[in-house]
């Protein structure tokens, strides 16, 4: 397993490493992985859009019900082990969270009313559109975000430049 992607692996590798992941969990909370939508920086990357550094963390959405709520919680405490673990996060905008540890990698189980119906599907995994995933960082306003929009702004305008364009001849 992956501790930190850094972004010299080739796509084929972090899928791989994905896929564990994804399969672990859906066998853990013994669920479909097709019911499992990536989603966050990861799934950005996936998608092609640009990164810069490492990905920390794993953020996953299954959508909520009171069972797998109550699952979740139980894994909670029954396990006692640091690097296999399951953290109850609290509810961010509404929406519950669990920190899990699988095998020593941290993944932040989210749990929305209702998983987004937009998503791409690539090497077996579902992950959640870019547009989805920008709208959902945007509405936290963390600087890190804001840092990341930055950082997209002037990729999307050094392309304007590569091609000999300016804002003017738009």
């Amino acid at each position: 397993m992956f501790k930190k992607i850094l972004f010299m692996k080739s796509n084929k590798k972090i899928s791989e490493e994905l896929i564990a992941i994804v399969e672990k969990l859906s066998n853990i909370l013994e669920i479909d992985k097709n019911n499992i939508l990536v989603s966050g920086s990861l799934s950005l990357f996936i998608s092609g859009f640009p990164i810069d550094g490492y990905i920390n963390d794993l953020d996953i959405e299954i959508e909520f019900s009171k069972n797998m709520f109550e699952k979740l919680s139980l894994i909670q405490k029954t396990t006692n082990s640091k690097r296999n673990s399951v953290e109850y996060y609290g509810d961010v905008d509404k929406t519950p969270r669990f920190d899990i540890n699988i095998d020593g990698f941290k993944v932040n189980v989210w749990l929305p009313k209702q998983l987004s119906e937009m998503f791409v599907y690539k090497d077996y995994v579902k992950y959640k559109a870019p547009m989805e995933v920008l709208k959902h960082k945007l509405g936290y306003a963390r600087v890190k975000d804001i840092q990341y929009y930055k950082l997209l702004i002037s990729k999307l305008t050094s392309m304007l430049g590569a091609n000999n364009l300016n804002y003017y001849q738009l």
